[in-house]
């Protein structure tokens, strides 16, 4: 009840969004950590263009936070086991703590707890296995923001005028920054890399799947974890001593991460923001599935 939350606005009234919006929430992230003390930022977001993460403009964004002290948690997606079901950013990227969803069953007893079917999971385009972990993501209760489209999009998911009960990935990542935000309250000395190892070791067996007893078993950990993000290689524009993006070497340029006009406008804005909802059935798996976002298809001649 009393977390302290910064919502950073990165879509407009209608959900729709920008990988711009999403890079340029980041950078707010980064520039503000400071002033507003954010050691944790959640991104249940997606884009829609499978890219490497040693070159996509998302990724650096994330890994800029990453290196700047702050802990990314990205929810793996709904794309189940698909083969590039892990291939878009963020979370592709490998220095993210990428979350998948385990369905609970409507029970407290967690022996019929399983993966949930459309959770992506699988290896990265550059060999990253993902997720790295799996929370609660299935018919989960959360706030509703006043006014919002998706009321009138899925009136079904309604929970007594205030709330929405819908399942997906970006509903189990939040669970993750919670516990990460937990873990940092306890020791604020504790790195990106400390609580994202911490997590992952103290995490059952569950296709690493967390919940309220682990986050138990990873606070009661006074020694960190480390190491789950040793020996990896960050993306080429990123100066990992420091967080800075360089610039000088992108073959994008700074301003294509503007809402850039003309021929610098950048071909790769394009986000999702996707759940798995009631009442809305896949005709293959008869799973209730959505995705809803704006493609921003617009030609990059930079």
């Amino acid at each position: 009840p009393d977390a302290h939350l910064i919502a950073i606005k990165a879509a407009d009234d209608q959900g729709e969004g920008t990988i711009l919006d999403a890079i340029y929430g980041l950078q707010f992230v980064v520039d503000h950590k400071d002033d507003y003390t954010i050691r944790v930022v959640n991104l249940s977001v997606s884009s829609t263009v499978a890219e490497s993460s040693q070159t996509d403009p998302l990724d650096a964004a994330v890994e800029a936070a990453y290196f700047s002290g702050i802990v990314v948690v990205a929810a793996a997606g709904n794309n189940g086991s698909f083969p590039e079901a892990t291939h878009y950013a963020p979370a592709n990227d490998p220095f993210a703590i990428t979350v998948g969803a385990v369905e609970d069953k409507g029970t407290p007893e967690r022996g019929d707890d399983t993966v949930a079917s459309w959770s992506s999971v699988g290896y990265t385009q550059d060999g990253v296995m993902k997720p790295d972990l799996a929370a609660p993501g299935h018919q989960i209760v959360s706030a509703l923001a006043p006014n919002s489209l998706f009321a009138t999009l899925c009136p079904e998911c309604i929970v007594d005028g205030a709330y929405m009960r819908t399942s997906g990935t970006s509903m189990a990542a939040p669970v993750v920054s919670g516990i990460a935000a937990l873990l940092i309250e306890e020791h604020p000395d504790w790195t990106p890399d400390q609580i994202k190892s911490t997590l992952i070791e103290t995490a059952r067996n569950l296709e690493g799947g967390v919940d309220e007893a682990n986050a138990a078993a990873a606070l009661a950990v006074s020694v960190p974890f480390s190491g789950a993000n040793a020996d990896i290689v960050p993306h080429h524009l990123v100066d990992p001593t420091t967080g800075e993006i360089d610039y000088t070497r992108s073959s994008w340029g700074r301003s294509s991460w503007g809402r850039a006009e003309g021929p610098l406008a950048a071909g790769w804005v394009d986000e999702n923001f996707g759940c798995v909802c009631p009442g809305w059935e896949d005709e293959e798996t008869e799973t209730p599935r959505s995705s809803w976002g704006t493609k921003w298809l617009v030609r990059w001649d930079g």
